[in-house]
């Protein structure tokens, strides 16, 4: 006698063999995604859920993992910093300060926003919690609008400022040099962070 497979809607499913079904919830837009795995194995009688899991997905804007989300920000025309996490086709508003913002950077998780008159803000948790950060070179601090950023790494980036000056470091931050910007690289830093503010990656 032919014996049928259990169904689940349009799809065969083989007897003995185990379904997993995921699903991400976030409840609110500053907590961090959930992600729940249910697990069903399948036998003659039909489905039946075997396990329950629960866990938290990290936001990080280069990793592949699937069991994370991956960010991507740009700055909207009003300075207001955005982040999109479905590739971007909707963006949401990112509260940081009140202030107009230039220039935006991420590696992984550690994002950097810059703007007007030296503000300067770091996140090291996908853009969930947010410091201040005031670049100091030789006893004087930054207040020049910054207009471009680079961060190479978690530790090493610089900054351009509206004076033609930048501002690099090599420590997260803790630690900053001031130099102009040499001549045979003002053009191409102002286009590479130009661009770079229009549509960050």
């Amino acid at each position: 006698m032919k014996r049928n497979s259990p169904t689940v809607g349009l799809a065969t499913i083989a007897a003995g063999a185990v379904i997993m079904l995921i699903c991400v919830e976030r409840a609110q837009a500053s907590q961090p995604f959930k992600i729940h795995r249910i697990a069903f194995s399948v036998n003659q009688a039909g489905a039946q859920q075997v396990q329950v899991g629960t866990a938290d997905a990290q936001i990080s804007a280069q990793s592949k993992d699937l069991t994370q989300i991956t960010a991507e920000w740009k700055l909207a025309p009003d300075g207001t910093l955005q982040r999109s996490l479905d590739a971007g086709r909707t963006w949401e508003m990112v509260p940081v300060a009140n202030a107009v913002f230039h220039a935006v950077a991420a590696i992984g998780s550690e994002v950097w926003v810059g703007g007007s008159m030296g503000a300067l803000y770091h996140s090291s948790d996908g853009g969930a919690h947010w410091m201040r950060v005031v670049p100091v070179a030789e006893n004087q601090s930054l207040s020049e609008d910054i207009v471009g950023m680079d961060f190479s790494n978690a530790l090493e980036g610089e900054l351009v400022t509206s004076g033609r000056k930048m501002w690099t470091t090599t420590d997260a931050g803790e630690h900053w040099k001031e130099s102009p910007i040499p001549e045979s690289r003002k053009r191409q830093t102002r286009t590479k962070h130009r661009l770079s503010a229009q549509n960050p990656r």
